[in-house]
């Protein structure tokens, strides 16, 4: 291969980059309404009433469909080669650089390949259970043959990759028998030889269509829980109903609300709220997660040459009424605009509404619909004005995707993420770890490539196959198949739906994966059977006596610690969660032999004495400790705090990764209110504020007065607080990030600014006079490329004297280090370190921050600015610096996030005066 398209071949990927126009439509709405029906629609195919099955989970149609950008027209996309669109998405990149005959009279000549790293599968291939039989073979085979007798040590040898039992499935080389080594996957050469053999059947133009993939929900309430892996912000998302029934009519699978409370039953209405609240709390932008370079400006529309604005950064839905052949023509028009009014009318004073697009649609679900096309448009309108819609990603991305693929494709279900990393490595065209090759996987994640999660806990695993992880969670939450065709494991599959009680003999391949994303947790304490929690399973409501557990006459009991949602409303999945997070930390509690795990609430056991109460009632999460006693021993406050802690811990990842619109709000109950009620809640921030707070929720002859510090005693020291908010980790990093950027930007530019006018008035003459002194020198600092042409400008305006407040940390610092021959060595390594610091940080691929990188810097660069305000001799501008240092260390959460925006266009401007340089 000759050296000259090498060249090109990598310049043009770690140079170019590639507009992401792909489109993700997701159809939700309860049991029965056509959602499948509507999606085959959409695919173009022909739908017969009353053939069609209902979904069950999920069914993906990844990149089924393409939409010409010019005509608009949606066509659906042959069966090719995946990895012939990936060389097809390099070669549109290649053609800015280079014309398509140089590819073609390239020198061709045979090269040796590297390989890619071996890789031990976290899990084994297919064909190990019944359930793997089954995704292997795919969702329209039998499993009849298949064999589920594995014992409880196999199935855990299997997930052991360095277990004999694993080692069977591995060669010499530790990869799998279809000898990974051998593939495209690892080979930068390899791929390159690959694309230039294809390149005479590529088009080396500018791509003008949109890929669009299509996944139908199930409406089963069982599903809910699994749902919240696969919504993205990045979605159009098409609610829909059957408009040829009322909207207070009940449906078919109605139990979404299942708390502590009991079963609840659900009308349509409500269930529409549902899926809209989901939308609102799952997939809220990530502020972070964008290329901090991304253009926000206009957008020319080259198709059309009309100017779109990024207007929105959230989701919409469109909202869609099937049936509509059962409403009589002549009333079908006044139907839907009373219908949809309805609709809108309910949520009307709620967020909710900013979701919903401006057009509803009514669809027949007999024969052609006109209306069908009218949707594709709308999709396609829709999906235009979201800010992800055009983003430049980096070029390079496209081989690392191609060799994800190439894995699934060899039958790789699950990888680790050092596996992944091993496999960037290996490119030549490599991405920068970890901020760059960590969005790389959240952008492949919200497209629905993969399945990945960036917090420390869920990052280890990366999913390569979503529908495999789908087809898995189908299996064993609905089908019966498995007991009626096994009658020896009948009994445990029916407890399973009953209890949540799912032991490994049900299944071996899918433990790891689904542990990982807490829809199932491992028992703490080993037993001889091996067996998982799976809190959504569980359909049994609590007993009366364990609900009043607490008014046990022989316990003490501490106040209820509640975490409370601020838009009212919990995803169900939130709480089965968190369960599964607590039940991998303490053993459920029993009476008899039957575990106190319930519908909605679970209580555990803590040590031979104590317990904790879980339970969700609508929108609050209620935590209680209880303890056994005939002495009156209160619980113990260092269990307590750090029972707390877990919570809230769990709780912020769960939001980080799935709820990243969500917040809740820590606080207290009285302690007069009944034991599982919402009554009576006061926040953490009014109980710290009042000594005494007047506890008026309850009735008017009971209202009464609560002590503060008797409430906060068993959930707070003075030294460690309670956070009045719970918030997702993503926000948590943001704000970490945005205190010191804010630390940087606002105090550090006032210090250099204070250190500049010092050294100035030691020259016995104004900044003004002392700037034209020295402008031979300042113009010199310009030739070399020290200052930017805006930066002398802002010296020298061209009318008016200079104005101080104007210069930030990157010119005062220049103009500190090269004009103040005063300034010693130390000051200014001090002044080169501070702009340093804001230079690392405008460069940062992410507004996150980790609390150790934030502990390190704030430690670091509060230490420069205290010794540099030392340089001024001013006792009160350092008490001012010290204040002004403090108020942005405690500022609060609403606080923070009002500085971030600031931050954002100050660090912009640093990137583009970087960039000048």
């Amino acid at each position: 291969m000759g050296e000259r398209f090498q060249k090109l071949y990598r310049d043009a990927l770690s140079t170019g980059h590639e507009k992401d126009y792909s489109i993700r439509v997701m159809i939700v709405g309860h049991q029965g309404v056509g959602k499948t029906s509507l999606t085959q629609r959409l695919l173009g195919e022909q739908v017969t009433e009353n053939e069609t099955e209902s979904t069950e989970g999920i069914d993906v149609h990844t990149r089924c469909c393409e939409i010409d950008h010019v005509t608009g027209e949606w066509r659906r996309k042959s069966s090719r080669d995946e990895l012939f669109l990936n060389d097809q998405r390099i070669a549109s990149i290649i053609h800015k650089y280079k014309s398509p005959q140089d590819y073609h009279d390239t020198n061709v000549t045979e090269t040796e390949h590297d390989t890619v790293p071996a890789i031990k599968p976290r899990l084994p291939l297919p064909d190990q259970t019944a359930v793997s039989s089954y995704l292997d073979a795919g969702p329209g085979n039998s499993v009849e043959d298949a064999s589920v007798s594995q014992t409880a040590n196999e199935a855990s040898n299997l997930r052991d990759p360095d277990s004999a039992e694993a080692n069977k499935y591995l060669d010499k080389n530790g990869q799998t028998g279809n000898g990974l080594g051998e593939s495209e996957t690892g080979t930068d050469t390899k791929e390159i030889q690959t694309f230039l053999d294809r390149a005479p059947s590529l088009k080396f133009t500018k791509r003008m269509s949109s890929d669009v993939t299509l996944l139908d929900f199930a409406g089963q309430s069982l599903f809910y829980t699994t749902h919240q892996t696969f919504m993205s912000w990045r979605t159009v998302y098409l609610l829909v109903t059957d408009m040829s029934l009322p909207l207070t009519d009940v449906v078919q699978e109605g139990t979404h609300g299942i708390d502590v409370s009991g079963s609840k039953t659900s009308s349509i209405q409500d269930n529409i709220s549902y899926w809209l609240n989901s939308v609102h709390s799952h997939a809220r932008t990530p502020e972070d997660y964008t290329i901090q370079k991304m253009e926000q400006k206009p957008r020319i529309d080259k198709s059309s040459e009309s100017v779109q604005a990024p207007t929105m950064n959230h989701p919409f839905v469109i909202l869609v009424g099937t049936h509509s052949d059962k409403i009589p023509k002549d009333l079908l028009e006044i139907r839907k605009r009373s219908y949809f009014n309805e609709i809108r009318k309910h949520i009307k004073n709620s967020p909710l509404k900013l979701h919903l697009a401006d057009e509803d649609f009514a669809i027949s679900n007999l024969g052609s619909d006109l209306n069908i096309n009218a949707l594709k448009s709308k999709i396609f309108e829709i999906a235009k004005k979201h800010v992800c819609w055009g983003t430049n990603n980096p070029a390079r991305w496209i081989p690392l995707e191609k060799a994800l693929m190439e894995l699934k494709r060899e039958g790789f279900r699950v990888i680790s993420y050092d596996d992944v990393k091993r496999i960037n490595e290996t490119r030549q065209v490599t991405l920068e770890w970890p901020e760059e090759f960590d969005l790389f996987l959240m952008f492949e994640h919200d497209i629905g490539n993969i399945v990945f999660f960036p917090t420390e806990r869920l990052k280890n695993k990366v999913v390569l196959d979503p529908e495999w992880l789908i087809h898995g969670v189908r299996i064993w939450i609905t089908s019966d198949q498995v007991a009626l065709r096994h009658p020896e494991l009948s009994e445990q599959w029916f407890a399973f739906k009953d209890t949540g009680r799912l032991t490994s003999t049900l299944i071996g391949n899918l433990l790891d994966v689904m542990e990982n994303l807490t829809i199932i947790a491992k028992p703490l304490k080993l037993e001889e059977e091996q067996y998982y929690w799976v809190p959504c399973m569980v359909s049994v409501p609590a007993p009366d006596d364990v609900k009043k557990l607490q008014q046990n006459k022989d316990t003490t009991k501490t106040s209820t610690l509640c975490f409370r949602s601020k838009t009212n409303f919990i995803h169900v999945g939130v709480f089965h969660r968190l369960l599964a997070t607590c039940l991998s930390k303490w053993t459920p509690a029993q009476d008899g032999n039957k575990y106190l795990l319930f519908r909605g609430l679970c209580v555990f056991d803590l040590d031979e004495q104590q317990q904790l109460m879980l339970s969700l009632n609508d929108f609050v999460i209620h935590a209680t400790v209880i303890r056994f006693t005939n002495k009156g021993r209160n619980p113990d406050l260092s269990l307590c705090m750090t029972i707390r802690d877990i919570l809230n811990s769990a709780l912020s990842e769960i939001s980080d990764c799935l709820c990243p619109g969500s917040e809740f709000e820590i606080c207290i109950k009285c302690k007069k209110s009944s034991p599982l009620s919402n009554v009576g809640l006061h926040s953490i921030t009014a109980l710290r504020a009042n000594d005494e707070l007047k506890c008026t929720t309850h009735t008017c002859k009971d209202a009464h007065c609560v002590d503060s510090k008797e409430l906060l005693g068993f959930w707070e020291e003075d030294k460690k607080q309670i956070p009045p908010n719970v918030l997702p980790m993503q926000r948590q990093g943001r704000e970490r990030f945005a205190r010191v950027s804010s630390l940087l930007l606002d105090v550090g530019s006032k210090i250099l600014r204070k250190v500049l006018i010092y050294y100035t008035t030691t020259s016995l003459c104004t900044l003004d006079q002392y700037i034209k002194k020295k402008e031979p020198d300042i113009l010199d600092l310009k030739k070399k490329r020290v200052l930017t042409k805006n930066q002398v400008d802002i010296i020298f305006p061209q009318s008016g004297q200079t104005d101080i407040n104007e210069y930030d940390i990157t010119l005062v610092s220049a103009l500190l280090n090269n004009v103040y021959p005063s300034l010693g060595p130390q000051e200014k390594k001090m002044i080169t370190d501070l702009r340093t610091e804001r230079n690392n940080l405008a460069h940062s691929h992410s507004t996150m921050m980790n609390e150790q990188d934030f502990q390190t810097k704030w430690t670091y660069i509060t230490t420069i600015l205290t010794d540099l305000c030392k340089l001024c001799n001013d006792p009160n501008f350092d008490t001012e610096i010290q204040k002004e240092i403090q108020d942005i260390q405690l500022s609060g959460s609403d606080a923070i996030a009002s500085k971030l925006k600031h931050v954002r266009e100050e660090l912009n401007k640093l990137c583009k005066d970087l960039d000048d340089i």
